[in-house]
């Protein structure tokens, strides 16, 4: 318990399973973000295919077509980080440079500038924050619910 939290909006956790790859990519930018300490720099695009274990990679040895590479990495990828516009999450996204839609490398090893939504999730402090006398009688008594019923 002696790591920093890092607060995440209401409007990432709202993100609900029709984009199952927006809340991942969100929460990956954010902590982009924080380790960088509020400072808006490019992130790879390879990090953040890593966070979403839904887009497939292919096989070591095997090339994909140009249309596969775009209906199954490209499409979902670029859809779930639209979604993160639409909820207010990030205020803008764009590739650094043409993105490469022939090859899956090319295509991941791309950088994607981005900017977050207003200032909701502050950067990481380097003291952990922990908890005041007053936070402890916020504390759920399970015991005291179960009485109630």
């Amino acid at each position: 318990l002696d790591r920093p939290a890092m607060p995440l909006p209401l409007d990432l956790l709202a993100i609900d399973g029709r984009s199952p790859h927006s809340y991942f990519l969100g929460r990956r930018c954010l902590l982009h973000r924080a380790i960088n300490k509020g400072q808006e720099r490019p992130i790879c695009v390879r990090s953040l295919l890593a966070v979403c274990p839904r887009i497939p990679r292919p096989d070591p040895g095997k090339k994909w077509r140009p249309s596969e590479l775009e209906k199954l990495v490209v499409d979902p990828f670029t859809n779930a980080m639209k979604q993160l516009v639409d909820k207010c999450v990030l205020s803008s996204w764009k590739f650094r440079e043409p993105v490469c839609r022939d090859d899956y490398e090319g295509f991941a090893n791309g950088m994607i500038e981005f900017q977050v939504w207003g200032n909701a999730v502050p950067a990481l402090s380097a003291t952990p924050v922990l908890p005041t006398e007053s936070d402890v009688d916020l504390v759920f008594d399970y015991d005291a619910f179960l009485a109630l019923r």
